[in-house]
């Protein structure tokens, strides 16, 4: 079993430079040895975002050897990666898709993970897509970079998000706080997305791989900005 350096050096490989406005990550797989159970089970995420139907699709690679192997995959959606690592570490899933920063950060217990110490028996799969973290801001605002965000209304992802991770790392970055901002919010991708179209937010976040349909059409049809 890999130490824990070595699984951080195997994220850091695993990234992939795909720069959209703040920082690239690459999804990551890691996986725990626990006790066999009749079915295999994959934490994604939301059922609207890109790792739900991903899971599917390895479930059903997995499943094709099911009648051999007499075990079953099934796939589960999940609040984000925080809650995958959560269900990983206490046996509830045997596989989970999470961001490879995200992954460093549990098996060295930083970041959200502080509190709950280094998950250890992690190892990654494989590395599946890359992820960017996108800000789209509405054009008018005349928003270039992550410090403009500063006194505007934006969308923090909802908790436990790729997005609100993604958006907590800005944060950090900056110094600043959600008082900084002149509203903060915690909206889904599709209600994040409306509400930048009717003029009720000045920036959104997506945690996602491109090209996207949600993106370009909010840079096409409501004045967005990368």
């Amino acid at each position: 079993m890999r130490s824990h350096p070595e699984l951080r050096e195997s994220a850091r490989r695993g990234i992939v430079a795909a720069v959209v406005l703040i920082a690239a990550i690459t999804t990551l797989f890691g996986c725990a040895l626990i006790v066999p159970r009749p079915e295999v089970t994959i934490a994604t995420g939301s059922p609207s975002g890109v790792y739900y139907p991903l899971g599917g699709s390895i479930c059903r690679l997995f499943n094709l050897d099911s009648p051999r192997e007499g075990r079953q995959c099934v796939v589960v959606p999940s609040p984000g990666p925080i809650a995958n690592i959560d269900v990983l570490r206490d046996g509830s899933a045997d596989v989970v898709i999470v961001q490879s920063d995200v992954l460093a950060d549990a098996a060295a217990g930083a970041g959200v993970f502080a509190s709950r110490g280094p998950a250890g028996g992690l190892r990654t799969l494989f590395t599946g897509h890359a992820d960017a973290f996108t800000i789209v801001a509405r054009r008018e605002l005349g928003i270039r970079r992550a410090s403009d965000l500063l006194g505007k209304r934006i969308n923090m992802g909802s908790p436990g998000s790729s997005e609100r991770v993604g958006m907590e790392r800005i944060m950090a970055a900056l110094g600043a706080t959600r008082g900084d901002f002149a509203e903060t919010f915690e909206l889904s991708h599709a209600a994040q997305h409306t509400a930048l179209c009717l003029n009720e937010l000045d920036a959104i976040v997506y945690e996602v791989a491109h090209p996207s349909g949600l993106i370009q059409d909010a840079v096409r049809r409501c004045r967005g900005v990368l």
